[in-house]
């Protein structure tokens, strides 16, 4: 239905609520620092996976979802 689940990372670490405002309030900067470099010893780095368009797509999408709540 198009609908995003919050599901966990683990069964220690929750994943984290797109819809919550402080997530919501990041800057895209931020999502994209996460998605090339990875973070919290938990994300992996996709800087040498996926291209600077594909970074960015991945980020609008985010923001998409977030939007739709």
């Amino acid at each position: 239905e198009g609908k995003y689940v919050v599901g966990p990372v683990s069964k220690w670490l929750p994943a984290a609520n797109l819809a919550d405002p402080y997530i919501a309030a990041k800057p895209d900067a931020h999502f994209f620092q996460f998605i090339h470099f990875g973070g919290m010893a938990i994300m992996p780095a996709y800087g040498w996976k996926f291209s600077m368009t594909e970074h960015w797509d991945i980020v609008n999408y985010l923001r998409a979802v977030q939007k739709s709540y």
